[in-house]
């Protein structure tokens, strides 16, 4: 799964499901701090902060072990870990 991002100073960190979307946020984002600066040209400093991208994911947390709980406190004892990711394009390589 493919997530997108964008770093804005005033709203902080958003994900979308598009890279369209995140450009489209992103542009907006600077439009609006755009419309803040001064006439003569002044920019906050922090409008160096925005940023769209793609977040992507290494490791993801996956249950290793599941087995039924013995004095029966939990439904399950469950171990999890975390492993790597592999993208369809690093499978073919292989």
């Amino acid at each position: 799964m493919r997530r997108w991002y964008v770093v804005d100073p005033e709203d902080g960190l958003e994900f979308f499901a598009t890279a369209d979307a995140a450009e489209t946020r992103a542009h907006e984002c600077m439009a609006a701090w755009r419309s803040e600066a001064s006439d003569g040209g002044e920019w906050v400093e922090e409008i160096g902060e925005l940023e769209w991208g793609e977040a992507i994911c290494h490791e993801r947390a996956v249950r290793t072990e599941c087995e039924p709980d013995p004095i029966g406190k939990y439904d399950t004892l469950e171990d999890w870990e975390l492993l790597p990711v592999f993208s369809a394009d690093e499978k073919e390589t292989e």
